[in-house]
């Protein structure tokens, strides 16, 4: 009885191998930092709205989705990282007002400020 089990495991391991490598994996393009990530949006989110938006989508438009989802996750991870450091910065300005740290506000208050600015002010992209 274990020979039937051990077989089954091991067809099944082997076969979600060879099933993954059907996929292939492609390079993203980077976002070092917030405004690259919002560029990188801005350049593919239009694309991978076409795509998906066609009345019928071919194996190749599959493809294509699936490359754009790479530079895509990379932008929103890095957005992500920022608005983190900046939700930190944010609370350090809070913590800062409440003593009355007034140089502790300043620096921290500018580094915010800093850190969202590409969010806010919508970079030029070309």
């Amino acid at each position: 009885m274990k020979f039937p089990v051990v077989f089954l495991v091991c067809s099944a391991v082997s076969f979600g191998a060879i099933a993954s490598s059907e996929y292939q994996h492609f390079k993203a393009i980077p976002s070092e930092t917030l405004t690259e990530a919002i560029c990188n949006l801005q350049r593919h989110q239009p694309m991978l709205a076409e795509l998906v938006n066609q009345p019928e989508m071919s194996a190749e438009d599959m493809v294509k989705i699936h490359e754009l989802t790479y530079t895509l996750e990379m932008a929103l991870q890095r957005i992500e990282v920022e608005l983190e450091q900046a939700e930190e910065q944010l609370e350090r300005v809070h913590v800062g007002s409440e003593r009355m740290a007034k140089d502790d506000v300043k620096a921290n208050a500018s580094a915010y400020l800093a850190t969202l600015k590409p969010l806010l002010m919508a970079p030029d992209c070309q």
